[in-house]
């Protein structure tokens, strides 16, 4: 298993214990903080009365203008020298079977 549950998540703090949910009366795990049932928090609040979530954080246009234009030099880097790099590659190749054909 590659994700690791933290300690806290498995057993309950010392200290508490189960709680029972003043809206629905369903008894829950000491660490659960919403009832599965009614999705009530533990003061009885319904998810209508709580806080609403936080909107999300917009990404940073710099930053997506600077991965693409790291992208593109990349790109760019490759098309001008693959073929440099290709022919070296090949040319080393046929000097290790030039040299393997010599010794044998």
């Amino acid at each position: 298993m590659s994700d690791q549950m933290p300690i806290s998540d498995l057993t309950p703090p010392v200290g508490t214990s189960a709680w029972t949910c003043p809206r629905c009366g369903r008894e829950n795990k000491a660490t659960w903080q919403q009832c599965p049932g009614c999705e009530s928090s533990r003061d009885g609040r319904s998810p209508a009365q709580r806080e609403p979530a936080r909107p999300r954080q917009r990404t940073n246009p710099f930053n997506l203008l600077l991965g693409l234009l790291v992208l593109a030099g990349l790109v760019t880097l490759v098309v001008l020298f693959a073929p440099t790099v290709w022919e070296w590659v090949v040319q080393q190749w046929d000097t290790f079977v030039t040299w393997v054909d010599e010794r044998t």
